[in-house]
């Protein structure tokens, strides 16, 4: 099931009207039913881990910067 929204798309899957999504989700259901029936591994591969802790540390210039940067995107 998680297979066919990937192959579908989440954004399409959460956007578009049902009948006109459907279809497209369906297909892709029945292609991976069919490949798992023909003794397929449709295994999803496992990405790394994000590391523990991240050292970036941003100058005091940046950190002003990118909050003026938010602000604007918010409009305060």
């Amino acid at each position: 099931m998680y297979q066919a929204g990937v192959a579908t798309g989440w954004f399409e899957l959460a956007s578009r009207p049902t009948d006109e999504i459907y279809p497209r989700f369906e297909y892709h259901y029945e292609q991976l039913c069919k490949r798992v029936m023909a003794g397929e591994d449709i295994t999803l591969p496992v990405p790394d881990a994000l590391p523990e802790k991240v050292n970036v540390r941003l100058t005091r210039e940046q950190q002003q910067a990118r909050m003026q940067s938010l602000k604007e995107v918010v409009g305060l």
